[in-house]
């Protein structure tokens, strides 16, 4: 007695095509009911398997990991002047996007990777553009603001300040997309 179901390599669906010709609706009523124990044991409980029991131990496993050394989900936001404790909303946005693109630049090894960033003109320039933005990130934009501290005309320069950060945040979303390894 063969125990293999004989299934068939392509057929069309009723579902997306309706059709008169054989389809995989038919094979799988007709195989239902000629070889039940087959049929279910070959075709429902491989699927009920995964989808009921390795499915969540593999994302119960996943989610252990990403809750205890892998936290992906959790973005900390730390700057030279920015440790700790409270932050208005306006200079968390900053923080954070900034923060990503250390990250890419610095654990996802974005510019030693696997890229070839002068494939084309575009990533080329892109590229250019996120390494200039993670310089200003890293030192010039806390340079710039020693000096706010240290000068006596501060309101000049934090409105200084406020329109180069909206420049470079408007800089970095213009690259956002590029941002993957």
């Amino acid at each position: 007695m063969k125990w293999k179901l004989d299934k068939p390599i392509a057929l069309s669906m009723k579902s997306i095509t309706p059709t008169e010709e054989y389809t995989w609706e038919d094979w799988e009523m007709e195989t239902a009911t000629k070889y039940p124990i087959r049929y279910f044991l070959q075709e429902v409980l491989p699927i009920w398997f995964y989808c009921r029991i390795m499915k969540p131990i593999k994302n119960l496993f996943y989610w252990i990991r990403c809750h205890t050394y892998n936290r992906y989900h959790i973005l900390k936001l730390q700057s030279p002047r920015y440790k700790w404790g409270w932050c208005d909303a306006v200079e968390q946005i900053m923080i954070a996007s900034f923060t990503v693109l250390v990250n890419f630049v610095e654990k996802e090894e974005a510019f030693t990777s696997h890229i070839d960033w002068d494939s084309d003109y575009e990533h080329a320039c892109a590229k250019n553009e996120m390494m200039e933005l993670y310089n200003w990130w890293k030192v010039e934009r806390w340079e710039e603001e020693k000096e706010l501290e240290t000068d006596c005309a501060y309101f000049a320069i934090d409105e200084k300040l406020k329109k180069k950060d909206d420049e470079m945040f408007h800089r970095l979303v213009n690259v956002r997309h590029y941002m993957w390894t």
